[in-house]
């Protein structure tokens, strides 16, 4: 139910924002109202349930779907970025701590 409260708000802001026609505000609206639906072979689908479970995979539920090899690459991809944020912030760190106190 969620889901469709969702994809009624996007639908309505996209068409405010003149980023869909009227035509498919119409189209996107009544796949909202009735998403029972067949594919071009003939077996039934829930648009709503569909559109659901590719979004959950795309942006992960509480981790359950995360693409971790994406997230290692992205990582391997920007180590040097990384390290170079890092240094900068235990630099500031070490620059702005109190001295400390004797005993």
């Amino acid at each position: 139910m969620r889901m469709k409260m969702a994809l009624r708000v996007a639908a309505r802001h996209s068409r405010r924002d003149g980023q869909i026609t009227p035509e498919q505000y119409a189209a996107v609206m009544d796949a909202i109202r009735h998403p029972e639906r067949k594919k071009l072979d003939g077996t039934p689908i829930n648009l709503i349930d569909a559109v659901e479970e590719y979004t959950t995979q795309q942006m992960g539920v509480q981790g359950k779907f995360i693409d971790w090899q994406g997230v290692i690459q992205w990582f391997k991809d920007h180590w040097p970025q990384i390290i170079q944020t890092l240094c900068s912030l235990l630099s500031l760190c070490i620059l702005f701590a109190d001295e400390p106190k004797k005993r």
